[in-house]
């Protein structure tokens, strides 16, 4: 159940805004070369590496995020609950697999030609209206491929939610590729 929740949420997340920041950046915003650098930076990371570092951020004693959330009034208790560690998990990943998306969807958005964006741009009112009739349909392909290439990864994930709650509080973090880890692994059930 655990891993079904992680997949229903990150999956679509990434997908959205992978596509999203691919559309800005095909747009040719000012920003986009430097931006292709920093949004790739975590795909290189190892999960891991990743999941360890996680710990300080959402550390419930003097962590970044729950201090800069108290600053605002909001308490969540990330690392101690299970909804607050599984999030804590998603939102790592998210942070993580995007830029995947990412880099698929732009190189699918840069084979549009330019013509049908110029033509779709004097028929639309605005940017999101092309993206919308024009960039999603004709990227989708490219997209679909992203959607289960991330779908299928996030299934089979381990490292970040084990390296960061080790399954716990109990087990209710649990995904299945680490019940299965301690079952054969560690257990040999």
């Amino acid at each position: 159940m655990v891993t079904a929740i992680y997949v229903a949420v990150s999956v679509p997340v990434e997908v959205v805004l992978g596509f999203l920041a691919a559309w800005l950046v095909n747009l040719g915003a000012p920003w986009s070369r430097g931006f292709r650098t920093v949004i790739g930076i975590p795909l290189f990371t190892m999960e891991v590496a990743i999941g360890y570092p996680g710990v300080l951020l959402f550390s419930s004693q003097g962590g970044i995020v729950p201090v800069v959330l108290g600053l605002t009034g909001i308490e969540v208790p990330w690392l101690s609950t299970a909804s607050g560690g599984i999030a804590a998990a998603i939102l790592l990943d998210i942070w993580r697999w995007t830029s995947f998306v990412f880099v698929i969807v732009l190189a699918g958005l840069a084979g549009i030609s330019s013509d049908l964006y110029d033509a779709a741009i004097l028929d639309a009112k605005s940017h999101w209206q092309v993206m919308w009739r024009l960039g999603v349909p004709l990227a989708w392909p490219v997209t679909t491929i992203a959607i289960l290439l991330r779908t299928i990864e996030c299934l089979k994930v381990f490292a970040i939610p084990y390296a960061l709650t080790t399954g716990g509080p109990g087990t209710s973090t649990e995904v299945f590729s680490a019940m299965d880890y301690l079952t054969t692994v560690q257990f040999f059930n």
